[in-house]
């Protein structure tokens, strides 16, 4: 994918039917061209952080931070209010958890994939909606500080396995579920 500059058609319609079955449905209405441009300027924004380490970039430079956080919420296709919609979640069918595992996909040492089981570990109940992005920030951020504290030889992606794996059998993590910081 990062070779060819672009994601093909099926290659996003397997890693949809991966993390969300249904969404691979709608995914096949959009135009395979529609696609390659979507995922083309995906891998432009995401071309920096191709060998991130997601705690790296998070614990670094307050720049570096910003700039890493920028490019992923470009990358997800924010969707915020009075701004136009892009990356995987402008297609039919996609939304954050897809989206995350576009992110996921193209380098899992940087992002994990967004997952309800693995909040349950991760966090205190309740548990917000996983289709938010500011969701996804707290995600990443509780995930990066298990992996440098709890897990160094771990990419971001396997800490993120783990927890889902623990709440999926019912064991309690080894570490504080933390509350989410509910805001606007």
């Amino acid at each position: 994918m990062w070779q060819r500059g672009h994601i093909e058609p099926w290659e996003l319609l397997r890693v949809t039917a991966w993390k969300a079955a249904i969404a691979a449905a709608a995914l096949s209405v959009e135009e395979p061209e529609r696609i390659r441009s979507v995922t083309r300027d995906v891998l432009g924004v995401l071309q920096p952080y191709r060998e991130a380490q997601a705690a790296e970039m998070l614990w670094g430079p307050p720049h570096q931070r910003a700039s890493f956080l920028e490019a992923t919420r470009v990358a997800i296709g924010s969707g915020l209010k009075g701004e136009a919609a892009g990356g995987p979640t402008s297609l039919h069918g996609i939304r954050l958890p897809v989206a995350t595992a576009v992110l996921t996909t193209l380098n899992p040492a940087a992002w994990p994939v967004i997952d309800r089981w693995a909040i349950q570990s991760l966090f205190s109940p309740p548990s917000p909606p996983v289709d938010r992005l500011a969701v996804y920030w707290q995600y990443l951020e509780r995930l990066a500080e298990l992996q440098r504290r709890w897990y160094p030889d771990a990419t971001i992606h396997d800490v993120d396995v783990l927890a889902m794996r623990m709440a999926m059998s019912g064991v309690d993590p080894p570490f504080e579920r933390l509350r989410f910081v509910v805001g606007p």
